[in-house]
């Protein structure tokens, strides 16, 4: 395929040429980059461009070697009518500063044949199937983030009724939750609570009790032997009153 060539003044000012290209086509395109005076100026360069009439844009990165070479894509020329471009060189020992810059104009040409009869397989094609599928991948998300948002929602009533109640989403909630939990502990520590206080009365009772029944116990004991005592003395009195008794007789026989 033959190479159009042209020349593009880099110095400010300059009118920018006009590069005529049909609708639709790759074609391969030399521009020779030359200062006001004629100098030819090495350097890295890239084009990019924006297409006025779907003002969608496009960067090509290109290496400088004695003029700028580069093939129009079926991306570039898809829409006919005037596409803005800009080539922009830098100095080979730099990357950070922009050397030059210079616009020219793509005149895309209408093809005979409709846009719409393009085929699938075109740069066209390919971005609006990309474009396509990154909007239903929006839409996918935006779904799924509808569905999460919902189950985050039931997930939130749902711990609430697991933990207070008084939600509405489950039967018998109201005594089935966390804080209804922990107020009939509460209840059942303070009622244990009272439980062991009585307890603890009781036993206090109970030993109180047991010591009174063992002095009692002592008591009765020093009764006893009193008693014992006071029986082995008036046993000790009858046995004296009867031998006296007894004398008192034997003394009134010998006199009498």
């Amino acid at each position: 395929m033959a190479v159009r060539e042209f020349t593009l003044d880099i110095t400010p000012g300059g009118i920018p040429p006009i590069i005529h290209v049909s609708q639709n086509t790759e074609e391969t395109i030399k521009v020779n980059c030359i200062a006001s005076g004629g100098e030819d100026i090495p350097a890295y360069a890239y084009i990019r461009g924006t297409k006025l009439k779907d003002m969608t844009g496009f960067e090509y990165h290109l290496t400088y070697t004695q003029g700028v070479q580069f093939t129009t894509t079926k991306q570039m020329t898809a829409v006919s009518g005037k596409v803005i471009c800009e080539l922009s060189t830098q100095p080979y020992d730099s990357t950070e500063r922009t050397y030059s810059s210079a616009n020219f104009y793509l005149l895309v040409e209408p093809a005979a044949m409709s846009d719409e009869t393009l085929q699938s397989a075109t740069d066209v094609r390919d971005l609006m199937s990309r474009i396509q599928a990154i909007a239903d991948d929006a839409e996918a998300d935006a779904d799924r983030a509808e569905s999460a948002k919902d189950a985050s929602l039931n997930y939130s009533q749902l711990s609430r009724s697991y933990a207070v109640g008084d939600t509405g989403t489950r039967e018998g909630e109201s005594t089935d939750n966390a804080k209804y939990y922990k107020n009939q502990a509460q209840s059942s520590r303070t009622q244990a609570n009272s439980y062991a206080n009585q307890a603890r009365s009781y036993a206090t009772n109970a030993s109180s009790s047991a010591m009174q029944a063992s002095q009692s116990v002592t008591q009765a004991r020093t009764y006893a032997n009193n008693a014992s005592d006071y029986a082995d003395d008036a046993l000790a009195a009858k046995q004296w009153v009867e031998q006296w008794y007894n004398n008192l007789e034997d003394a009134a026989s010998t006199n009498y």
